[in-house]
């Protein structure tokens, strides 16, 4: 879209793309990101090092930061994962204050042109979203939507019985 492609010239004007900042970092923005909506992030800082220690074991992950070239603030984090066919946008968390800055679409930027050019991967997965103004921005870079489905097995009897006498939406 071009208006991503102004938003990624912006923020290279004003932000410098790294690695090198601690995953603590990342966490950071990512509850900022969750505290900006009202909600709580969905897992703790224990399960992500927990992640990011194994994807570290495997040489399948790299961080990207964004900071402000001009005070060293941070902007904007994410942690992309990759395997032997594809490469993830797993997680990723922007400082409200600085969204205007654009500094995650140009992180997202980032993050395909690493994928492809160092990576040499054919896929890119920005692992979408059922909110529709990520999803949005997810097409905005190109994405295609990809369907999928969700399979339950009710075992339970009183499920069962709730489900038969639950009125129609």
């Amino acid at each position: 879209d071009k208006s991503y492609r102004q938003k990624i010239t912006k923020a290279g004007a004003l932000v410098t793309v790294t690695e090198e900042r601690p995953l603590t970092e990342l966490y950071r923005l990512l509850e900022k990101s969750f505290d900006r909506q009202e909600l709580s992030a969905p897992y703790s800082f224990d399960f992500l090092q927990g992640l990011y220690g194994a994807l570290c074991t495997h040489r399948a992950c790299r961080l990207f930061f964004a900071v402000d070239q001009g005070n060293g603030a941070l902007h904007s984090a994410a942690l992309l994962a990759w395997d032997a066919q594809s490469a993830y946008y797993l997680i990723s968390g922007d400082d409200p204050a600085l969204r205007a800055s654009g500094a995650a679409v140009l992180l997202k930027w980032e993050a395909i042109r690493y994928a492809k050019n160092a990576l040499h991967l054919p896929v890119f997965d920005f692992e979408g979203s059922m909110i529709q103004s990520l999803e949005r921005g997810r097409r905005d870079f190109g994405a295609q939507q990809r369907p999928y489905f969700r399979v339950e097995k009710e075992g339970s009897w009183v499920w069962k019985w709730k489900r038969l006498f639950k009125s129609p939406r």
